[in-house]
């Protein structure tokens, strides 16, 4: 699991803070939902694998089953979201390198924030990724949606564009680095 001290959750919670996001999220996780299934902390991989796809706030999409407990643990200690809360916000999807551009376009148009490790894709496709991206951002009129991010575990931060690297908070960790474009 990844130990995030106090600064380097603040750094990634300003971030994510700076369009509202993290007051949407905090309305629906606040909420008092009645879980469908029982929830405990050590399964709630399991558990989301389970349910259908969802549209909600925050995807974590992976190529392979390894490592998504290292996912999920980042996304519950930087936005802080309770254990028994996630599966009211979170969706698991297992997305093949073909796949993975059109499903990140579809998290941009509609604000979603996705958490990414470039490990399950290599860092050619999180190139592609990148160029696909400025050409959505540019022009007169950005087709990404308020609230749009992707919360990047990458290794070797040297890979990425400038331009990405400018507009990014780094926080660096013992294994690699949580980048948030």
């Amino acid at each position: 699991p990844c130990q995030l001290s106090d600064v380097e959750k603040a750094v990634v919670l300003l971030a994510l803070d700076s369009d509202c996001l993290g007051t949407h999220l905090q309305s629906l996780v606040s909420k008092e939902w009645d879980l469908a299934l029982p929830f405990t902390r050590r399964d709630p991989l399991l558990q989301l694998t389970r349910l259908p796809p969802r549209v909600y706030p925050i995807i974590v999409i992976h190529g392979t089953a390894a490592r998504l407990q290292y996912s999920m643990d980042i996304a519950l200690r930087i936005l802080d979201i309770p254990a028994e809360r996630v599966m009211e916000v979170m969706s698991l999807a297992c997305i093949e390198e073909s796949r993975l551009e059109g499903v990140v376009t579809e998290a941009a148009s509609s604000g979603r924030v996705v958490f990414l490790r470039d490990a399950y894709y290599g860092v050619e496709a999180l190139l592609t990724l990148c160029g696909t991206l400025q050409e959505l951002s540019s022009g007169v009129e950005s087709r990404i949606a308020e609230g749009f991010r992707i919360i990047l575990t990458i290794d070797d931060t040297s890979a990425l564009p400038d331009q990405v690297l400018e507009h990014s908070v780094r926080v660096s960790l013992a294994n690699g680095w949580i980048t948030d474009a």
